[in-house]
């Protein structure tokens, strides 16, 4: 843990780093509601209450009027008798500013401008029970603006999974490194507006510890896109192939080969039903749309192109599986989405079904969902894909599911996903090889060397064809020579800069797919300025 990296090798004091971290708090209460004249402050035992404590010191210490400051102690009659190490120090350096400390009372009505939640920390593993429960209950009903110490008490600060019961905070301010478990799942939705403080520990602390998962840059990822040479032609930005656009779904696979376009791949072919080749030549004639009938035909079409992308509408009948068949084999970058993703879950499910019968072991022998753990995604069936995982052509493949496609590839419920987003992109990637984009509030994308996370986004983008649109930038991001692992980073930033931009300008309700096709290109490409806006020859100015 940093912070007691801090404590043990920089000789910080405990008691100075939550000072620090009530400090920290305060300035980002006042900031935020700057006329808040009251506070209700409830506070656990431990050092996450410790900070709370703190706030409320500093608070009379600035208004000098102790009677606006309620501080509420939750664990039971004995809570002040259990205070230990930096948290009994808080509690006496707040009883000396003159801060009054009330046992928490469930019936307590909140009157304040700003509650403060400093009950439970980082620390908390199991469910939230007992007192604890119903001071979160007060609050989430309470009618006040509400900010967390560190991060919302009873959300898990691994997963963002909520711990039985979570506060829901309108800002959190968190300490020292950013809990992964804020950035995704229901973190999102628990953290409100999140601040960053390093309680001014010094650069050497952070370097001795590498993160589990990185934030990826939305500012840098532009950097990862290299410039065109003047001489550059469209042979030289690859040829991506879309599959996919069953009866009735050609949309799905129009709007992926237009965003690929849109991101820059040199040439798009489309491969689709032989019926819905006018209508996409009609809305995209940048598009070459090719109709096919089978998997002999798309055969034919994989010659000429350098990248594929299955999935977008392919559906799943026996059209859909004969084309999936035709390429799964193909060594060639690519992309599975949607429907590729279904199949391929089809496909493995039977594979492991058969070596289950072989090895006498039947389903009712194996975990129910809730049952998984951790790294438990793997063990039921990944005896089975060590081909896939070790095929190099498999390397060269970014799977993209969303929860429920990627519950189905690792046999589990939904929830089970969701509960452990980390583990599950992770698992996925170790079965099936290559990098893993799982969808989702908080992107997580994981090559089997590093976990990145996407914080862009909003709930605009629940809406259908995102995902077609994302795949689409992907994969016209590995026609034009990117890694996989670099092309997801990228693509999935993009794809949700364009998003927050569209609902800045108009609003996250009714947000449609297409509308962010058209924001990608301003994304991908430099800023237009007196040195890139042209080119060619220019005249030398008049002597």
């Amino acid at each position: 843990m940093l912070d007691r990296l801090a404590i043990d090798k920089y000789e910080i004091p405990g008691f100075e780093l939550m000072l620090r971290a009530g400090k920290s708090a305060y300035l980002a209460l006042r900031q935020h509601w700057p006329t808040a004249q009251s506070l209700s402050i409830f506070c656990g035992p431990g050092n996450n209450g410790g900070d709370g404590l703190v706030m409320a010191g500093l608070a009379i210490e600035q208004s000098g009027d102790c009677s606006q400051v309620s501080v509420y102690l939750v664990g039971g009659e004995d809570a002040v008798r259990r205070l230990r190490g930096e948290a009994r120090q808080a509690y006496d350096w707040a009883i000396a500013k003159g801060v009054v400390v009330q046992a928490f009372d469930p019936k307590v009505q909140i009157a304040s401008d700003v509650v403060v939640d400093a009950l439970l920390g980082t620390g908390l593993k199991g469910e939230v029970r007992g007192g604890y429960v119903k001071a979160i209950e007060l609050i989430n009903k309470a009618s006040v603006p509400t900010l967390s110490v560190d991060i919302p008490s009873g959300l898990c600060s691994d997963t963002g999974a909520v711990l039985g019961s979570a506060i829901v905070a309108d800002l959190t301010v968190t300490f020292i490194g950013l809990k992964r478990g804020m950035l995704t799942h229901r973190g999102v939705d628990h953290c409100g507006k999140l601040l960053f403080s390093s309680l001014e520990l010094p650069e050497a602390v952070y370097r001795e510890f590498a993160p589990s998962v990185k934030l990826i840059d939305p500012q840098s990822v532009r950097n990862h896109v290299p410039p065109r040479a003047r001489s550059a032609h469209k042979g030289n930005f690859g040829h991506l192939l879309v599959v996919g656009g069953d009866k009735g779904m050609a949309g799905a696979a129009l709007m992926a080969a237009q965003a690929a376009i849109r991101s820059g791949a040199g040439l798009v072919s489309l491969a689709t039903r032989p019926e819905n080749v006018a209508s996409c030549n009609i809305r995209c004639p940048e598009v070459m749309a090719q109709g096919v009938r089978s998997g002999l035909e798309l055969k034919e079409l994989m010659g000429r192109a350098t990248t594929v992308l299955i999935g977008p509408g392919l559906g799943t009948s026996a059209w859909s599986g004969q084309l999936l068949n035709s390429i799964q084999s193909v060594d060639m970058p690519m992309v599975w989405d949607a429907d590729a993703l279904n199949l391929l879950s089809q496909i493995t499910s039977d594979e492991t079904s058969k070596a289950e019968t072989i090895a006498g072991e039947q389903d009712s022998n194996r975990k129910k969902p809730e049952e998984f753990h951790e790294d438990d995604f793997l063990q039921d069936r990944s005896h089975n894909h060590n081909g896939l995982r070790n095929n190099p052509q498999w390397k060269k493949r970014v799977l993209t599911p969303h929860p429920g496609e990627a519950a189905r590839l690792l046999g589990v419920d939904t929830g089970v996903v969701q509960a452990d987003r980390f583990s599950a992109a992770r698992s996925i990637q170790r079965r099936f090889g290559g990098v893993t984009v799982l969808k989702g509030a908080g992107t997580l994308i994981n090559d089997g060397k590093e976990s990145l996370l996407c914080h862009q986004g909003n709930p605009g983008m629940a809406s259908g064809g995102m995902g077609d649109v994302l795949a689409g930038v992907i994969a016209a991001l590995m026609a034009q020579g990117l890694t996989p692992m670099i092309a997801a980073s990228v693509g999935v930033s993009v794809h949700a800069q364009a998003a927050d931009a569209e609902a800045a300008e108009n609003g996250e309700r009714g947000m449609l797919a297409t509308d962010l096709i058209t924001r990608l290109r301003k994304l991908l490409n430099p800023p237009l300025t007196g040195e890139n806006r042209q080119g060619g020859l220019s005249e030398s100015p008049d002597e």
